[in-house]
């Protein structure tokens, strides 16, 4: 069975965020993605102006999926919406 990689870049809500009307703080994508599917890897794709973010996600994947393999990759890429962006940097 081939491995199963996440690629996904972190956003201000990774690891966790709040909501002003939820009691406690919820889960961002990055940790959502892995409650409802399986995977062997995760690549987060670093931007630098989210580097804090990174470094909380990945701190939290170690804790919480200790056997998931976790890699950091600066993907220079400073709006992770611009597509154009994204295809040019791949």
């Amino acid at each position: 069975m081939p491995r199963q990689t996440l690629l996904s870049f972190v956003g201000y809500r990774d690891p966790y965020y709040f909501e002003n009307h939820e009691d406690g703080q919820l889960k961002g994508p990055v940790l959502t993605v892995l409650d409802e599917r399986k995977f062997d890897r995760v690549v987060l794709l670093v931007r630098s102006h989210r580097r804090d973010q990174v470094e909380r996600t990945r701190a939290v994947l170690r804790q919480q999926h200790p056997k998931l393999q976790v890699s950091l990759v600066d993907s220079g890429i400073v709006d992770s919406s611009s597509h154009a962006e994204i295809i040019a940097a791949l």
